[in-house]
């Protein structure tokens, strides 16, 4: 199955990753998705650096760049391994999902592609607060991938609340499972907080 069935319009793409083992599989989802589609990719990186460890950990900020480097090049080498050419971006800010926000309005990205987790303290447990954040002011689509999936579109689930932004992922969903003929399972799901909703969820669906 060609990945271009998947998602309309994919003209740039926006892949986000940390240089850890989290983005793996965004990163090989974002080639991929832009092999199939044509789409222009850019990959960013974040240097999560604030002002007082810039004036102060020069050390530590010159061994942070060139991570972010080596990294980004690890990456053009994997799209280059696939015949893609792909523009890196290392951007420094102290909050990094307004980075990512405002490279995604800079470049008129279509979707942004990131790892479900990043690196350090909680993120390891939870959603990353990155990840939620850039889900919750992103300009257009965000294609959430864990570390070792892979979209094999067998199964879909459709999470909705009757909102403006439901809607949208109602027909993504929609458009998905049309272009997918191995597709198996294709549940709706709407949650009610109390018993009393229960009617108003299953308006929902």
């Amino acid at each position: 199955m060609e990945k271009l069935q998947l998602m309309e319009g994919l003209r740039n793409i926006l892949l986000a990753t940390d240089g850890s083992e989290y983005s793996e599989g965004a990163i090989k989802e974002a080639i991929f998705m832009a092999k199939s589609c044509e789409s222009r990719l850019s990959v960013i990186y974040i240097l999560d650096i604030n002002p007082e460890l810039e004036t102060e950990g020069l050390q530590i900020v010159e061994k942070m760049e060139l991570a972010a480097k080596e990294h980004l090049d690890a990456v053009k080498k994997m799209a280059a391994e696939e015949n893609l050419e792909i523009e890196t971006i290392v951007r420094r800010h102290d909050e990094p999902y307004k980075a990512i926000i405002e490279e995604a309005k800079k470049r008129k990205s279509d979707v942004i592609v990131m790892g479900r987790r990043g690196k350090t303290g909680l993120k390891k447990v939870l959603m990353g607060s990155v990840t939620a954040k850039v889900i919750g002011y992103a300009p257009c689509k965000v294609f959430v991938v864990p570390k070792d999936a892979a979209t094999k579109c067998e199964n879909i689930l459709l999470a909705t609340d009757g909102s403006e932004n439901s809607r949208a992922a109602e027909q993504d969903a929609i458009y998905i499972a049309k272009r997918c003929p191995q597709i198996k399972n294709f549940i709706v799901l709407s949650v009610a907080r109390t018993d009393d909703r229960l009617d108003w969820a299953r308006a929902n669906v």
